[in-house]
């Protein structure tokens, strides 16, 4: 039998420590690569995964957030398409809005309406409106599903660089969101500051989009090729097999890949695999150190423990068991050796410190800031210990929480992140997540919660902690945010260096906007100052220096900076000093924003407020803004006159209180209330206002409510006009209605009355009685030496002032009143109070005593000349304003006319007598003329005849006259009878022409004429020479037996002789008479054509007079008529007087009676008058520029007509609308024969398209409207037929027309119709 050997217990245990050691490293060593091994690899795993889904999680609820924008958008065009749809696009991708551009694509592909980004500008927006986007293919993605569809890489139609977009169909329409790709890497770009495994973004094409480990591979490589897999949905839980390996540049890799839905991107997160694995690799090298360190420590300590364990171990041993059990024991052994003794000791001192770590546990675990609770896993993980803090993080009482699991009280909102939690701890015996609990109140607390499996008294038990990290997250984010904020807003983040040049130290990404990555401007070469603009470089250097001088560490700067384009950018620097512990400044942090678009706002604003302000301080109505408690806050300059200060900024502030007016304040301030609290305009409303000088005046005023952008209403803006004179007008209306009843009344008198005196009283009484006038009267201005004015009729309470007084229209004390003055000057004469008048001492004390307070005397005119003077009394001062003076001097006017139409109706009447009785004179010679008279055409026909012809001829005068004379010339008389004709045809005097006619018995006579031709009508007188042509043969026949005959024929032949000067005598009478009547045709004929024509004006004016339609233009003009018609009718018959009484030749008129030689001003002037009355009630203006003297031998008549015509054409088309406008008529001599007549106006113009139409017939823009359309068509036939010229026209819209009249000097002449002949018995 062996016995085993010995050892001895010091070498024993030094053995056994040894191999103890090295076994115990040997397994820690084995345990870790078995079991913490893959647990690295699974936590990696795991972490790679939780990353990708978190890329892709975020990407999905960003895009979804965006998608989710688009939709409102659309939805709202669907609701309201019309109403602020741009303004919601502009708003959309205004500020830090992810989209740079959002446009709506009409159904048949044509971009409707588009917003873009301020860095795109408003230029592409506008070319981007109406192009055709049919073809893109998102367009017709969306159109075909009819669902919100994302793009991949978007080639953009706005930008023309890769996108991201989404379409949302909207009715007929889609709405395209597009998103630069910067704005979808910034969930990434955030992620990798807190993440060290490298990171892929792959399209579905597998373009590498990012590479957080080499960007330079972005674009370049291609990884379709790579085994990636695919991933389950983003929302549902990933399997476990979607880690996976791959080889990489000849590297292999775990990695986990999760996929967006919306864009169709794949998110690669990737770690080296196995032993590369940093954390694997880590912990190997930390394990073997560990155990070789461990074994060589065990070598070295393996002695000394066996010395001092070999001999009381056993004791120590026993009092260690039964301290574990749990055994109170005394003292513990002590032994010689020291070793064991301390051993004993620190056992002992073990097992007091065990007892207190067991209260000091207990009392850290209750008060530890941290939510700590032991679960039991064998019964399902219940609650067997919470302490304090998780109580009162949770809100539940222990007793709902002990005994019971976090399901069954309803804690964990996600119940999958519990299981995956448990799962991994009992996989690993540790776990951590991050999940949402709920509190006992209803509220959720987001918590990061730790799990280790334990083991307490033999029994396991997992160990929970649990910290609030709620508001953590939310800084986290907040600062997300903030960094979110400032990559993507304008504002730019630098760091200068204090340096020449100002080299860069940081700057945000941001600055991409001015064309420059961030690594080019914190290049060590790079300069700050080589981006500003070099006309600003010296002045924010001075600035910086003066700041320094000063010790000013913050302050604001603008200047320009030149971008990389080369473009110049308006930018503002918020600069803050940072100096070192001596005071140096070392750097300048600055935060740069562009402002471009704000300085062409501010200069557009500025110029569109100049603008504003220039049309408010120039329109006539009065404009003024206020706010909610009716203080002013602008006006124009007109309301600022008015109220009596100087500039419009001076209004600002105040209120109405502080005003001219502010007696009136409260009723405005009544008014703006009722606006703003009712939201209503309050339109056209009248109020009186008093003016700062002490005025009172009327307004018509509106006002109406201002809103801001979300309709509420911040204020009223108002408007008003002085209608102060309307309503004067008004007043004055009324008082001359009045007056007009008296007008009126006159007028009808002045038709009715034909005793000139009577006329005179009945005006005087109507002027007193509707007037309400104390008395009036008619004094005529005698031509006398003193210059006297006698009173011819008076009405009112005269009392015998008329016979008391002496007055005159002399230069003396007398004739300087009233009355002389509107005599001697032609214009009103007025006194509106006689009281304090000077010019009326002489007659103060009498018109005192008749009630007489004032005094208006008006002028009588007739024609040129004034006869005398209407004066007219009131009982009240200051009684007659310009207006009534005006229908004063109407009246005078008119009592004028009707004197004057009485003293021309007398003067007719005697013309009339004298005329009848010259044309019984005449036509007395005319029948017992001896001779043969007659009138006859050139065609061989009879018009009239004297009887003498029935005494010569035999036939009756009727027969004479159906006969052609022709047919009565003796067959061998004919060609020398119709030559003759021919001669007077051409208007030649044929004197002692012998033919022969017939006799109703069938015999010849011989007659001799002299005829004067008068147009186609011949006047001749003829004497039947036949005895004498019978005494010539018979004298001819009887030569031969003279002799024998002479004592017998010679007193028959001095019988004959006798009876030949008889005939002589008769035919010179005859001849005589005819050239009377044919002389006195015209003038005779005239007068009855004027007798006739006045006689109808008459009857129109009795009919005008009788239907009360009365009008001062009729007056006028039948005034104007009967002057013309009297001077006619003195100058005819005082023609046809003079040529009976003086028996002149006859005058042979070979024009028309129209056609006459005239003073083209002159003429264009009465033209003027006739239509004065039309410019009467406007402000137009007629400019007359003709040089005196230009005679022109034409019609008048027709050129009146021209002139007529072009200024009712002015009225009626040209000035429709406007208040004032200006005719301008000029003419000039071009040469000898023509004259050029230009007329012109200011107004409308005529539009190109119908300037050729406006001389045809019955063309007119206001059909319907009083336009006949045949103005200027007989303007073109005048001036181009009867005047014998040419007219042009030439014209734009708004700057008016001008005619252009070339004319002869002397005009062709025209057919001339035969004169009205009388016609005799």
């Amino acid at each position: 039998m062996n016995v085993p050997r010995r050892w001895r217990l010091r070498t024993a245990l030094i053995g056994l420590l040894a191999i103890i050691s090295s076994l115990t490293f040997i397994a820690v060593g084995t345990i870790l690569m078995l079991v913490r091994l893959p647990q690295i690899d699974a936590e990696t795993r795991s972490q790679l995964q939780t990353e990708s889904d978190e890329l892709a999680g975020g990407t999905e609820a960003l895009l979804g957030s965006l998608q989710t924008q688009i939709e409102m958008i659309g939805s709202t065009l669907f609701v309201a398409p019309y109403i602020g749809l741009q303004s919601v696009l502009e708003r959309a991708v205004s500020g830090r809005s992810a989209f740079n551009a959002i446009y709506q694509i009409g159904a048949d592909g044509t971009v409707l309406r588009a917003a873009v980004g301020e860095s795109i500008g408003s230029a592409r927006r506008a070319e981007l409106i109406g192009s055709n986007l049919s073809g893109h293919l998102l367009f017709r993605r969306v159109k075909e599903a009819g669902t919100p569809t994302w793009s991949d890489k978007h080639l953009s139609p706005v930008v023309g660089n890769n996108t991201v977009a989404v379409a949302v169909p909207s009715g007929d329409t889609v709405i395209v969101g597009e998103v630069p790709l910067a704005e979808i890497f910034i969930l990434l770009s955030q992620s990798r500051d807190r993440r060290k495994e490298p990171i892929w973004i792959i399209d579905q094409r597998g373009d590498l989009l990012v590479d957080s480990e080499d960007p330079a591979r972005v674009g370049v490589v291609n990884l379709s090729n790579l085994p990636l897999g695919t991933s389950s949905p983003i929302d549902s839980q990933p399997p476990s097999d979607t880690i996976q390996r791959l080889v990489f540049e000849g590297k292999r890799y775990d990695f986990a890949i999760a996929h967006s839905q919306l864009l169709d991107w794949a998110f690669v997160v990737r770690s080296p695999s196995g032993l590369k694995n940093p954390r694997i690799a880590s912990t190997l090298d930390l394990g073997i150190a560990a155990l070789l360190g461990s074994i060589v420590l065990g070598m070295l300590l393996s002695p000394l423990w066996a010395s001092y364990l070999a001999r009381p171990i056993n004791a120590i041993t026993e009092r260690a068991r039964r301290i574990a059990a749990g055994e109170t024991v005394g003292t513990w052994p002590r032994s010689r050796t020291l070793e064991l003794n301390q051993l004993s000791a620190d056992l002992e001192s073990m097992a007091a410190a065990v007892h207190a770590r067991e209260q000091e546990f207990k009392t850290i675990f209750d008060a530890s800031p941290v939510g700590i609770s032991l679960l039991d896993p064998e019964a399902g993980h219940v609650f067997v210990r919470v302490n304090q803090a998780l109580i009162e993080l949770l809100g539940y009482p222990p007793e709902e929480m002990l005994g019971k699991t976090a399901l069954e009280i309803g804690l964990w909102q996600n119940p999958d992140i519990r299981r995956r939690l448990f799962e991994t701890l009992q996989r690993d015996g540790f776990g951590e997540t991050e999940g949402w609990l709920r509190r006992h109140d209803g509220s959720e607390v987001l918590a990061a919660i730790t799990a280790r499996s334990v083991v307490i008294s033999g029994r396991p038990h997992t160990i929970t902690i649990a910290r609030d990290i709620t508001e953590l997250r939310r800084a986290e984010e907040d600062l997300r945010q903030a960094n979110l904020v400032v990559e993507n807003s304008p504002a730019m983040l630098f760091r200068w260096k204090a340096e020449e040049g100002w080299p860069v130290a940081f700057v945000s990404h941001n600055v991409k906007q001015l064309g420059y990555s961030p690594d080019e401007l914190l290049d060590i070469s790079f300069r700050f100052a080589s981006l500003v603009y070099p006309e600003d470089l010296e002045r924010i250097g001075q600035e910086m220096q003066a700041y320094s001088e000063r010790g000013i560490d913050q302050f604001q700067q603008e200047y320009r900076i030149v971008a990389k384009d080369g473009s110049v950018r308006w930018v503002d620097d918020r600069t803050v000093v940072e100096r070192n512990s001596r005071g140096e400044i070392t750097h300048y942090q600055g935060i740069v924003i562009d402002i471009t678009e704000r300085k062409r706002a501010e200069e557009a604003l500025r110029q569109s407020r100049n603008l504003l302000q220039t049309v408010l301080d120039n329109i006539p109505a009065r404009v003024f803004w206020k706010d909610l408690e009716s203080r002013y806050l602008g006006c124009n300059q007109s309301f600022a006159h008015d109220a009596g200060v100087d500039s419009s900024n001076l209004m600002v502030g105040r209120d109405d209180y502080q005003m001219g007016w502010r007696e009136q304040a409260d009723l405005y301030r009544n008014d703006d209330r009722q606006v703003l609290e009712s939201g209503k305009s309050k339109i056209n409303y009248e109020e009186p206002q008093a003016t700062p000088d002490g005025r009172h005046i009327w307004l018509q005023t509106s006002k109406v409510p201002l809103r801001d952008a979300d309709g509420v209403v911040f204020g009223i803006l108002g408007t008003y006009q002085d209608i102060t004179e309307r309503k004067q007008a008004e007043e004055a209306l009324r008082r001359s209605n009045r007056q007009l009843r008296m007008l009126s009344d006159c007028n009808q008198a002045l038709v009715r009355i034909t005793n000139e005196i009577e006329l005179l009283t009945t005006i005087c009484t109507i002027t007193v009685r509707a007037g309400g006038y104390r008395m009036a009267w008619v004094g005529y201005a005698e031509q006398d030496e003193p210059k006297t004015i006698r009173p011819m009729a008076h009405a009112g309470f005269e009392e015998g002032y008329l016979q008391n007084q002496n007055i005159t229209w002399a230069d003396d004390e007398r004739g300087l009143g009233p009355m002389g003055t509107a005599i001697s000057s032609g214009r009103p004469g007025l006194v509106q109070n006689i009281a304090g008048d000077s010019r009326s001492a002489p007659w103060r004390a009498e018109a005192a005593k008749r009630g007489y307070a004032a005094v208006c005397a008006l002028p009588l005119k007739a024609g040129d000349r004034i006869f005398g003077a209407l004066g007219i009394f009131s009982s009240a001062p200051d009684a007659f304003d310009a207006e009534e003076i005006d229908l004063l001097s109407e009246l005078a006017s008119d009592l004028a006319f009707g004197v004057a139409v009485l003293r021309t109706r007398t003067e007719h009447e005697r013309a009339e007598m004298a005329l009848k009785e010259k044309t019984e004179e005449l036509d007395r010679f005319f029948t017992v003329a001896l001779d043969l008279l007659c009138i006859a055409d050139t065609e061989g026909n009879f018009h009239q005849l004297n009887p003498q012809w029935e005494v010569v001829l035999g036939y009756s005068l009727s027969e004479l006259k159906n006969e052609r004379f022709l047919d009565l010339v003796h067959p061998d008389d004919q060609a020398s009878t119709l030559a003759a004709l021919g001669q007077l045809s051409t208007q030649k005097v044929v004197l002692n022409f012998v033919n022969r006619y017939r006799r109703k018995d069938g015999s010849y006579c011989w007659i001799e004429w002299k005829s004067y031709p008068m147009g186609n009508l011949v006047y001749a007188a003829a004497r039947d020479i036949s005895e004498r042509k019978r005494a010539e043969a018979e004298l001819l026949q009887h030569r031969e037996h003279l002799e024998e005959l002479v004592a017998e024929r010679t007193t028959e032949l001095r019988q004959a002789m006798a009876q030949l000067v008889q005939s002589e005598k008769l035919a010179a009478l005859g001849s005589l008479v005819a050239g009377v009547a044919h002389e006195l045709n015209t003038p005779l004929g005239n007068t009855r054509v004027v007798a006739s024509s006045l006689g109808e004006h008459l009857h129109e004016f009795a009919a005008a007079v009788e239907s009360g339609a009365l009008h001062r233009s009729q007056v006028s003009t039948f005034l104007n008529r009967g002057r013309e018609a009297v001077d006619l009718l003195e100058r005819n018959t005082a023609r046809a007087a003079d040529l009976i009484s003086h028996f002149k030749q006859v005058a042979v008129d070979q024009t028309s009676t129209r056609r006459r030689s005239f003073d083209l001003r002159q003429t264009i002037e009465e033209v003027l008058l006739t239509l004065r009355p039309q410019f009467k009630r406007t402000a137009h203006r007629i400019e007359l520029e003709i040089p005196t003297e230009l005679e022109l031998d034409s019609y008048p008549g027709p050129l009146e007509q021209v002139i007529a015509n072009l200024i009712n054409n002015s009225l009626t088309h040209g000035f429709a609308g406007m208040e004032a406008g200006c005719i301008r008529i000029e003419a000039a001599t071009l040469d000898a024969g023509r004259i050029r007549l230009r007329y012109g106006d200011d107004g409308a113009g005529i539009p190109e398209k119908i300037r050729n139409r406006i001389f045809e017939p019955f063309f007119t823009t206001r059909l319907g409207s009083g336009g006949s359309g045949l103005g200027l068509y007989i303007v073109h036939n005048l001036v181009t037929g009867v005047l014998g010229g040419t007219i042009q026209v030439h014209s734009q819209p708004g700057l008016g027309i001008t005619f252009e009249l070339i004319l002869p000097s002397v005009a062709p002449t025209l057919p001339t119709p035969a004169p009205r002949m009388s016609q005799y018995p």
